[in-house]
């Protein structure tokens, strides 16, 4: 079975400075999806990354990282109008039995702890 990111495995090789001891480091195992949009800003090409990010957000949970493709601008009047920002991002996929709202995750996180 494929390991999820809410399982940790220790890594083998990972020592302390004494070379005869060794450390127990967690290492977690990351699969991520990607989706690609196209943000927009009259501003400048950050902002149209956040408007992009700041969409995203609102229905994507466990934005990881972004990747920016392509950088356009649209003119008018031979000056740029607004700038349009290709954009991925990558986000942790989660088992189906996970809350769905960050909430939930909260509660089920106190729930653990007592027990």
């Amino acid at each position: 079975m494929f390991k999820t990111c809410s399982q940790a495995i220790t890594h083998p090789l990972a020592h302390t400075n004494d070379s005869t001891k060794k450390k127990d480091t967690t290492m977690t195992d990351h699969i991520y999806k990607k989706v690609e949009l196209v943000g927009s800003s009259k501003v400048s090409i950050e902002k149209a990354v956040q408007n992009a990010l700041t969409k995203a957000g609102e229905t994507i949970r466990n934005i990881r990282w972004l990747e920016v493709g392509e950088i356009r601008g649209h003119i008018v009047d031979s000056k740029v109008d607004h700038w349009q920002v290709g954009v991925k991002f990558g986000f942790t996929l989660e088992e189906t039995t996970a809350p769905e709202t960050l909430k939930e995750k909260k509660v089920a996180k106190k729930k653990s702890k007592k027990r």
